[in-house]
């Protein structure tokens, strides 16, 4: 049997640990890892939530990770649209009445202390404090450098070291051709950043909060800005706290003098600086949006992941969603690659997986578009549509009502529960599954007897013909 190929992995992040995890759990027997991460440790309080949808919680699950049982996430069962004054447009309750744990709000730093353990449990290694600084790669393999001097070797290495990567950094600093380098030096300078948007976000999580300001259990209220650009918006957390998260137009860092601008806005029937006042922690940054072309170099040996390889907005929720699928679809590539080497790869991984980022990055910022109204004419559109569709939802209630009234009376006081027919969607219904040896090579048996059937009749006209 050949040796065991070596993986680097750069980035302790979800999108990191959990390809980490697919691999130590499906592909030890050809691959042996180790994670680098540049902070000196795991913080506590490492980033804010994130929501995990059906096509990403299904990830989690097949690797027996259950985070309401681990107490780092909240079922979203409930979303309200609210208006500038206070008043509910829309209001969604059971979304998935089959699962109600099909979406959930879940404290980021919580799920990377989950990963992190089963990485550990798993024989996994992880080298803290180690700041990516040089990357040497061949086709015989990759060798990195890290701030401290020290030098490494693997076979492959992964970035999965976010929005502001490194080894993408690295990777697009060498050019296609020394021609290119001498004719324009500077032309791939800083095509590696991550392109910013015209959004912030001040993210927080509040203190314990009175009864008053506390939503339902598992609510998400959602609060647009009449005439102006923005949004606002919450949801509910276990121990009596609100994770919120305030979107304008504006240049980070600042986050206090917006967090006065929105403290006045109403909020269930107070304001919305009760809830942001003395929260935890707060934090402004600047949202990005991209999805990066060049996400391997031509050996093939280096690969981005995550946020290193298509940055995106958070108004979709589909950031660590994309990095866990691509978890998933990065360790199938390398497992195919073992079991036949024409068959998968990095290219493999590439080609397959670029077109659904390229996806679920642009209806993130069409969302963002749609919500933030930066423009006179987008303003106008959304509240305009916000109206029209509240309008609407009022008569549907109010006709709701009265039918449920009518089939009271036709069944003696009794209403049977309904459930919402939701149609499909192609965000939250696609499942990125493991694959097993035996039924990669049926399936590769299976296309090469279609392809032959396909052929064969060509072959036989051919013959006729001459």
């Amino acid at each position: 049997m050949p040796a065991k190929k070596h993986i680097l992995i750069i980035g302790a992040g979800i999108s990191g640990l959990a390809f980490a995890l697919q691999i130590l759990t499906h592909g030890s027997k050809y691959y042996t890892l180790t994670i680098y991460e540049k902070s000196p440790r795991l913080s506590a309080d490492r980033g804010f939530c994130i929501i995990l949808s059906p096509n990403a919680l299904h990830i989690l699950r097949s690797l027996s990770l259950d985070l309401v049982a681990a107490g780092c996430a909240r079922a979203l069962t409930h979303t309200r649209l609210m208006s500038p004054s206070n008043e509910t447009l829309l209001a969604g309750d059971n979304i998935f009445p089959s699962d109600p744990e099909s979406l959930l709000t879940v404290e980021r730093s919580g799920l990377v202390s989950l990963l992190l353990s089963r990485v550990l449990e798993t024989g996994g290694n992880v080298e803290w404090d180690r700041k990516l600084v040089a990357m040497d790669a061949r086709d015989t393999g990759v060798e990195v450098e890290f701030e401290s001097g020290e030098k490494v070797r693997g076979d492959l290495v992964v970035g999965a070291d976010g929005v502001h990567s490194a080894v993408r950094q690295l990777l697009y600093s060498q050019l296609p051709s020394p021609v290119m380098n001498l004719l324009n030096p500077f032309s791939h300078r800083d095509e590696w950043k991550a392109q910013p948007t015209r959004w912030t976000a001040v993210y927080g999580i509040s203190r314990l909060l009175s009864v008053d300001l506390l939503t339902e259990a598992g609510t998400m209220h959602l609060y647009t800005l009449r005439g102006a650009a923005g949004a606002y918006v919450t949801y509910s957390l276990p121990s009596n706290r609100l994770f919120w998260i305030i979107y304008e137009s504006s240049s980070p860092g600042d986050a206090e003098s917006t967090m006065r601008a929105f403290s006045r806005l109403p909020y269930r029937g107070e304001t919305f600086g009760a809830v942001t006042a003395g929260s935890e922690r707060v934090r402004k940054v600047q949202l990005f949006h991209g999805v990066f072309d060049r996400i391997c170099n031509s050996y093939k040996n280096v690969v981005l992941i995550g946020d290193a390889a298509h940055p995106q907005t958070t108004f979709v929720g589909q950031g660590a969603g994309r990095g866990l699928e691509e978890s998933v679809e990065l360790c199938n590539a390398l497992l195919r690659v073992c079991w036949k080497e024409a068959a998968g790869g990095v290219g493999w991984f590439v080609e397959n997986s670029r077109e659904r980022s390229r996806r679920v990055a642009e209806m993130g910022w069409w969302v963002g578009w749609a919500v933030m109204g930066d423009w006179c004419v987008t303003r106008w559109a959304r509240d305009a549509v916000l109206w029209w569709v509240a309008r609407g939802e009022k008569r549907a209630r109010g006709e709701g009502e009265r039918q449920n009234m009518e089939r009271k009376e036709d069944t003696g006081g009794s209403t049977a529960a309904q459930k919402k027919n939701n149609g499909g969607s192609w965000i939250l219904d696609y499942r990125a599954c493991i694959e097993t040896e035996e039924g990669f090579l049926q399936g590769l048996q299976l296309e090469q007897r279609v392809a032959y059937m396909v052929y064969l009749p060509g072959v036989w006209l051919q013959l006729y013909d001459a």
